[in-house]
C-alpha cells in the first residue's frame, strides 16, 4: 500500500517537495496537497518588475500536481493532530509536510515595504517621484538580520540608481558587512558593486522609524531622506498542534522533521532557519523528500538538508552570482550552477523550464531566470544543477 503524505501549502518549497518526492519515491507514495490557491507563483524577479527587467510568473498548480500524478485540496491546514490533519476535515497521514509559508509582518513606521505583488505598484510611484526629481534622496533599509531575505533590498538600490544616475542613495542595514552572509569573496564583491553603482553603505544601523524626511536609528542617530523602501519582517500564524517558537517559526531537524511530532516535517519560510530563500526552501524540501521516500521503501538513504546559499544579485548591470557553501566563498560574473536561475538546485525550476516552454535568459543578457520565450535554452536542463564543467 502506498504511503499517504500530504503537503500543505501551494508555494516553491511545497511543490519542491512534491517534484522531488514523485522522482525519489515514484509509485510508493500517494501525494495530496493542500492549498487554497490555484496558482505556483514564482517570485525571484519581483525586484526586477519595476523597471522592466522581468516579471512575477504564475503557474497553474493543479496542472503541474497532475503532471506528478498528486491531487489538491483547495483547503488550508488549520491543526495537526497524531497521523491527522485538521483542513475542513480530519484527513490521515503516514507522512505530512508544512510548508504554508510566512507572512509579513511589516518593517517599521514610515517605510514602504516591498515584498509582495501588491507592493509593486507603490514603489513604481516612488520611482517615478525620483525619476522626476520631484525627491533626489531614497534610503533602502534592512529592519532585521532574522525572518528576512536582505538581498533583494541590495538590487533594489543598485537598480534604483543605475534608472536614476544622480540620486543619492545610501543603503541602511544591521550587517557588519554587505551580504555578509555570503562570506568574505561574495561580500568583497557586493561592497565593490555598491561603490560602482553610487549606493552609500550604512552598516550595523538599525532603522526604527521615518518621518518628516528624517530616518532614526536604535542609536538615536538619524539620517535625512526624502522616502524609505524596506523588506518586511515575517511571522508564521499559530497553527494548532504544531509547536512553534519566536515569531511562529517551526524548528526542525537535519532531515527537515518537527521537533515533537512524529512523521511530520516542514520546509520553507515556515520553519526556523533565519535565511528565507527559495534555494534554503528547495534544499529543505529536498531533504523532506528524501527521509520520507526511505521511509516508503525507496533504495536511498536521507540527505540532510545543506545550508548552501546560491543567488544571482541584480545591480541594472551585468548580475553578479554568489555562492556560500562549507565555508566556501565564491563571487563571479558567469554562472556558478546550471540553469543559472535565482533558485538554484532544484527539481522544480527544470521542470518548469521544460513543461512551460520557458528558457533561461542568455548569458550576455542582464537579467538571468526563467523567461517567457518560444526560443529553446541555449544548453540542456539537468535535473540536479551544477557547476559547468563538474
Amino acid at each position: 500500500m502506498a504511503t499517504r503524505v500530504l503537503v500543505a501549502g501551494g508555494g516553491i518549497a511545497a511543490v519542491e517537495l512534491v517534484v522531488a518526492l514523485r522522482k525519489l519515491a515514484g509509485e510508493r507514495v500517494e501525494i495530496q496537497v493542500l492549498a487554497p490557491a490555484d496558482e505556483l507563483v514564482y517570485r525571484p524577479l519581483l525586484v526586477a518588475e519595476p523597471f522592466g527587467a522581468g516579471a512575477v510568473h504564475r503557474f497553474p498548480l493543479d496542472e503541474i500536481l497532475a503532471d506528478q500524478g498528486a491531487t489538491r485540496r483547495a483547503v488550508a491546514l488549520t491543526e495537526v493532530r497524531e497521523h491527522e490533519a485538521v483542513a475542513g476535515e480530519a484527513i490521515p497521514f503516514d507522512a505530512l509536510a508544512i510548508a504554508t509559508g510566512a507572512k509579513s509582518a511589516g518593517s517599521f513606521p514610515g517605510a514602504l515595504d516591498f515584498g509582495d505583488t501588491a507592493d509593486l505598484e507603490p514603489f513604481r510611484q516612488l520611482l517615478a517621484r525620483l525619476e522626476s526629481g520631484e525627491i533626489h534622496s531614497l534610503a533602502f533599509a534592512l529592519p532585521d538580520q532574522q525572518a528576512t531575505w536582505p538581498l533583494p533590498l541590495y538590487e533594489l538600490a543598485m537598480m534604483t540608481a543605475a534608472r536614476v544616475p544622480g540620486a543619492e542613495i545610501v543603503l541602511v542595514t544591521p550587517e557588519s558587512a554587505p551580504l555578509a552572509l555570503f562570506g568574505s569573496a561574495g561580500s568583497d564583491a557586493v561592497a565593490a558593486q555598491l561603490e560602482r553603482a553610487g549606493v552609500r553603505f550604512r552598516p550595523q544601523a538599525v532603522p526604527e522609524g521615518f518621518e518628516d524626511g528624517v530616518l532614526t536609528l536604535a542609536s538615536g542617530e538619524t539620517l535625512a531622506v526624502d522616502a524609505v523602501v524596506a523588506v518586511p519582517r515575517l511571522h508564521v500564524p499559530p497553527l494548532a498542534g504544531v509547536p512553534q517558537g519566536e515569531h511562529g517559526f517551526i524548528a526542525t531537524d537535519e532531515l527537515s522533521r518537527v521537533e515533537g511530532l512524529a512523521d511530520v516535517y516542514a520546509a520553507g519560510d515556515v520553519t526556523a532557519f533565519p535565511v528565507k530563500q527559495g534555494g534554503v526552501a528547495v534544499r529543505q524540501a529536498q531533504a523532506a523528500a528524501s527521509c520520507i521516500a526511505a521511509d516508503a521503501g525507496a533504495p536511498l538513504r536521507p540527505e540532510p538538508f545543506e545550508p548552501v546559499l546560491r543567488d544571482v544579485m541584480l545591480t541594472g548591470a551585468a548580475p553578479n552570482y554568489l555562492e556560500s557553501a562549507a565555508g566556501e566563498s565564491l563571487s563571479a560574473e558567469s554562472p556558478l550552477w546550471w540553469p543559472p536561475t535565482k533558485i538554484a538546485d532544484s527539481y522544480l525550476v527544470p521542470y518548469l523550464l521544460t513543461r512551460f516552454q520557458l528558457a533561461v535568459a542568455p548569458a550576455g543578457e542582464r537579467i538571468v531566470d526563467l523567461v517567457s520565450t518560444s526560443a529553446q535554452a541555449g544548453e540542456p536542463i539537468t535535473a540536479r544543477p551544477a557547476r559547468p564543467g563538474a
